[in-house]
């Protein structure tokens, strides 16, 4: 999957992709009522009998993303996903666009960095 492809995704479609990366399974999407969009549920990667958890907002909360920071930091991807940032982002000002880059942009590089590990 390309960037633009990766960018093209819903925000829910984007972090199913990254919990999935990150070890979550069985993971569903589930609607809300009156046009809510739905929460991203699964079972943890260290998920005691299958039972279903509320995925991080990924794509919306620095504090969620900054967690997929620290797991590519113990993965020893940041190469990959410092590269791919500084592609998102699109920026002449480079530092201040990697400081000021969104979840959604941090979340977009992410799956790039832990997709080409899986792959490895």
């Amino acid at each position: 999957m390309t960037l633009a492809g990766i960018q093209s995704l819903s925000d829910l479609d984007l972090e199913a992709k990254i919990a999935q990366l990150l070890g979550w399974t069985k993971l569903q999407i589930v609607h809300g009522d009156n046009g809510y969009a739905g929460q991203l549920r699964g079972v943890p990667p260290d998920g005691q009998a299958g039972i279903l958890f509320s995925v991080p907002s990924y794509s919306r909360s620095r504090d969620a993303t900054a967690e997929v920071e620290r797991e590519i930091a113990y993965r020893g991807l940041h190469q990959e996903y410092v590269t791919t940032l500084r592609q998102t982002i699109q920026t002449p000002f480079m530092l201040w666009g990697l400081i000021t880059a969104t979840p959604r942009q941090r979340l977009e590089a992410a799956f790039f960095a832990l997709r080409d590990q899986h792959r490895g």
